[in-house]
């Protein structure tokens, strides 16, 4: 038998398995006995997902939503944890229509624990925003990409790493709407902002080729605003800023 088949047939005995005893160790709304469930049903999807076996998370995932139902836990707040990494896997098969209804569910549930401009509540409206750029539907990443910057603003210093990224985003949706030169003002931004903190991104991943990689999502940008309208000048950016992040990188070594 072919052997992919058969490592995929053993995760998902595995699976059925883990959930079958947890499903049987869970007894009512316990809080303790469900954020036990929870912590072993994330660290099983993170094997799955070392895997690559997209579809095996969405199977434990989805029978982990079962278990905490029959248990009568679906407004426990960390059952948005499960919804969300649901979606995201939902996303990567390009289902979209469950992955939105997924990220609506784990939204839903937030809402009720946090306040408006809680930063767990932002960071699942950006991944919605992400969905709707891979959906193609601009018009709805760029009014959720907006209540995420008002959330960022209220709760976060203008310098704050998390400020450059929602500026990315939106600088990105520009250019895939088209609009290649009001994208300038938010990726000048991004690019501003993830300078300022290359010494946190160092502490906080390992090896300095992240710097490398952050500032080439930026340098893409560029190289597209050069070859599409010449009258920019944006090449000497796009030659600069990989100049900048080697000389960056050998200054940290």
């Amino acid at each position: 038998m072919n052997k992919g088949i058969v490592k995929y047939i053993h995760i998902l005995f595995s699976s059925i398995f883990f959930i079958f005893i947890f499903d049987h160790s869970a007894n009512g709304c316990d809080t303790i006995k469900i954020n036990a469930f929870l912590d072993s049903v994330f660290i099983h999807v993170e094997s799955l997902k070392k895997e690559q076996n997209t579809d095996s998370v969405i199977f434990v995932l989805s029978l982990s939503l079962g278990v905490i139902e029959n248990e009568k836990c679906l407004h426990h707040f960390r059952v948005n944890e499960l919804y969300q990494q649901l979606a995201y896997a939902y996303q990567l098969k390009s289902n979209f229509e469950n992955a939105e209804h997924n990220y609506f569910k784990s939204i839903e549930i937030l809402k009720q624990y946090v306040g408006e401009h809680d930063m767990a509540l932002a960071r699942s409206y950006n991944l919605l925003g992400n969905l709707y750029v891979d959906m193609g539907l601009y018009y709805k990443s760029d009014s959720v990409y907006h209540v995420v910057k008002s959330m960022y603003s209220k709760s976060l210093g203008k310098d704050h790493l998390w400020m450059g990224w929602i500026y990315h985003n939106i600088g990105r949706l520009r250019i895939y709407q088209g609009k290649l030169r009001e994208s300038l003002p938010d990726l000048n931004e991004a690019l501003r902002i993830k300078i300022v903190n290359v010494g946190q991104m160092i502490l906080m991943l390992p090896g300095q080729w992240y710097i490398w990689v952050m500032f080439m999502n930026n340098l893409e940008m560029y190289e597209q605003q050069s070859i599409t309208h010449p009258s920019h000048q944006k090449f000497g950016l796009a030659i600069m800023v990989p100049a900048v992040c080697i000389m960056l990188m050998l200054h940290t070594i």
